[in-house]
C-alpha cells in the first residue's frame, strides 16, 4: 500500500497537482492510465466487456430487491426510509470502467451505491451506514468472481449510506 501511495503521490507530482495546479476532469483519462500501468494494466481478474445500460438496470434491480429484503425484515427502518430513496449509483472501479472505456480499466467487481436521505434529528434510527452485502450479477457475462465469494457470476457489492437531503439534486447531495 505504501509503494502505492508513493507511485501516486508521484504521478501528481509530475503533472503539477501537488504544487497547487489545478486537476481538470480531461486529466481523468492520463491519470487512469497511469494508475493502471502501476498494477500491470488489465490483468486476468478483470472483465474488459463494455458495461450496457441493461448492465445497468440488471444492477438497479439487484440494489432494489436488498433494500426490499432489509425492509422487510426491519419495519422500523421501513417506516422511516421507504419515501427517502434518492438514488442508486454504480461507483468505484467499475463505475470508472462504465465512464471510460476506451482506457481499459476493467471490471473486478460491482459496487452499488444506494443512498437515502437522512431522517429528522428527532427520529431515533435517524441515520445508517450499512457495510457491504456480497451478491451475484447473475450473468456469466463478465466472467467470474475473481475472490469466488460468488459463483456463476461477478460479485456485486452493495452499500447503503444516507445523505444530507436539503439539495434539490440528488446528484449534488450525494457528491457533497
Amino acid at each position: 500500500m505504501a509503494l502505492l501511495r508513493a507511485s501516486l503521490a508521484g504521478i501528481f507530482e509530475r503533472r503539477g497537482w501537488l504544487r497547487g495546479e489545478s486537476f481538470r476532469v480531461r486529466d481523468m483519462k492520463a491519470l487512469m492510465s497511469e494508475v493502471l500501468n502501476l498494477r500491470d494494466g488489465c490483468n486476468s481478474d478483470y472483465s474488459l466487456r463494455r458495461i450496457l445500460r441493461r448492465d445497468l438496470a440488471r444492477l438497479a434491480e439487484i440494489a432494489r430487491r436488498d433494500v426490499e429484503r432489509y425492509f422487510a425484515g426491519n419495519p422500523a427502518m421501513q417506516r422511516i426510509y421507504r419515501r427517502r430513496y434518492f438514488c442508486s449509483a454504480l461507483c468505484q472501479g467499475a463505475a470508472i470502467h462504465f465512464a471510460l472505456p476506451e482506457i481499459g480499466y476493467g471490471v473486478k467487481d460491482f459496487d452499488v451505491w444506494t443512498f437515502f436521505a437522512r431522517a429528522p434529528q428527532e427520529t431515533r434510527l435517524g441515520m445508517f451506514k450499512r457495510r457491504a452485502t456480497p451478491a451475484a450479477f447473475g450473468s456469466a457475462t463478465f466472467g467470474e468472481d475473481p475472490f469466488g465469494v460468488v459463483t456463476g457470476s461477478r460479485r456485486v457489492d452493495l452499500f447503503w449510506r444516507t445523505v444530507d437531503d436539503s439539495a434539490a439534486d440528488p446528484v449534488l447531495a450525494v457528491q457533497n
